[in-house]
């Protein structure tokens, strides 16, 4: 009545239920685990898409080569504007999913994350060229609405330990709010915070990077202009004339996905976590690197 089963047969199905068992544990349980192992073989297949334009040093090349083979960049862009103005660009990989997605171009916008300091440093800056802020502009000045605070140096804060990350903030040692995840952050939504926190270092004292600065700077440039900020920065710069966008959370479909194989801690479900209206002036801008490259020349 029952078919009696060869010892093949029996060695087949564990052969397919191993296989089925690992592909459910590299897809589900160590997804980035396994992405990482097979980075090798998308990495020579990402060197062979990097596209430059005509007469662009042969350095450029190489860099592109020797950043995705060796430092876990799958798809970049560079650009270079030599001292006579002529620009050059290089770019490999692709927009999403390797080998599926399209390849990047000149155009596609990558998220500047940080980067987007130096431009809100170039705002507080211009101000600074007409006379309408000045350097050594303490913080409170700005804030007159806070009278009283339990660390007496924080009325020390200048515009200028803001924008060279010395005044005091160290994220190494505090909390700094605009990454907490799940949790709207007091900068810039509530400034009262400020009463009650204590400084890690007297302003002026030593450099530590710490994102609080330039969330501070952007209420100085918002009290002084009298707008918010993310209409100060296009009143200024005509970032929608280079396809610069501020971020909101969801990837653009022009626009670089992360590739988080190599991230600790955060996953595609990042873009629920931050508030990016706080980011705008810290890590909020989108764009190409020639556009930035562009920006920064002027």
């Amino acid at each position: 009545m029952f078919k009696t089963i060869k010892k093949s047969e029996i060695f087949l199905i564990i052969i397919m239920i191993a296989i089925i068992a690992l592909i459910a544990h590299f897809t589900l349980i160590a997804r980035n685990q396994f992405l990482r192992f097979i980075y090798p073989v998308e990495a020579q297949l990402s060197k062979y898409s990097v596209s430059c334009s005509d007469q662009s040093p042969t350095w450029m090349k190489q860099a592109l080569i020797e950043t995705t083979l060796k430092h876990g960049s799958l798809s970049n862009q560079l650009v270079y504007i030599s001292p006579h103005g002529k620009s050059y660009h290089c770019e490999n990989g692709w927009v999403g999913t390797p080998i599926i997605s399209k390849y990047v171009d000149v155009n596609t916008r990558y998220r500047y994350a940080s980067m987007t300091k130096p431009v809100t440093a170039s705002l507080v800056l211009n101000l600074v060229s007409e006379k309408r802020l000045k350097l050594d502009d303490t913080l409170v000045s700005y804030l007159p609405e806070l009278k009283t605070f339990k660390d007496e140096r924080i009325k020390n804060i200048t515009i200028e330990n803001l924008l060279t990350h010395t005044s005091g903030f160290d994220r190494l040692k505090s909390n700094d709010p605009l990454f907490n995840t799940y949790e709207k952050p007091w900068c810039p939504y509530n400034l009262d915070k400020l009463k009650n926190i204590k400084l890690d270092h007297s302003p002026g004292q030593a450099y530590h990077y710490d994102n609080r600065n330039y969330c501070l700077l952007s209420l100085v440039l918002e009290k002084v202009e009298r707008k918010p900020f993310r209409q100060i920065l296009r009143d200024y710069i005509p970032i929608h004339n280079h396809n610069i966008q501020f971020i909101d959370g969801p990837f653009g479909e022009d626009e670089v996905t992360y590739d988080f194989r190599y991230e600790p801690v955060f996953t595609k479900s990042y873009i629920g976590m931050l508030d990016f209206q706080a980011l705008s002036p810290v890590a909020g801008l989108s764009g190409s690197a020639i556009a930035y490259a562009g920006l920064l020349r002027k």
